[in-house]
């Protein structure tokens, strides 16, 4: 099945040609599963998005003073969050849960 026809997971705009698809980071991925019960995938879970909308993600991710951290990470970008007040947790709220696909089930 092609790509052409798929809509982007934050926006629902159809995306013309070959959508970007995202696969959210450990602490990113623990997140939408605690708080927004992501379901589970065999392989890894990933998100189509649009250019506009995986620039907006990008511009966030690097002006972000906050990360979205769940569970024992070591990692040192991870800090606390406010999720009601962080717009980076504010567009993970805002993704189509149904448009993940597992990512060892390419079509």
């Amino acid at each position: 099945m092609p790509d052409d026809d798929t809509d982007c997971s934050h926006c629902g705009e159809t995306i013309p040609g070959q959508p970007i698809w995202w696969a959210p980071s450990h602490d990113r991925l623990a997140y939408l599963e605690e708080a927004r019960d992501l379901g589970w995938f065999a392989h890894a879970p990933e998100a189509p998005l649009c250019r506009d909308c995986e620039a907006r993600f990008r511009s966030l991710k690097a002006g972000s003073s906050t990360g979205v951290s769940f569970g024992d990470s070591n990692d040192q970008l991870d800090t606390e969050l406010d999720p009601e007040q962080n717009e980076l947790t504010e567009f993970l709220d805002e993704l189509d849960l149904d448009a993940f696909r597992d990512k060892g089930m390419e079509h």
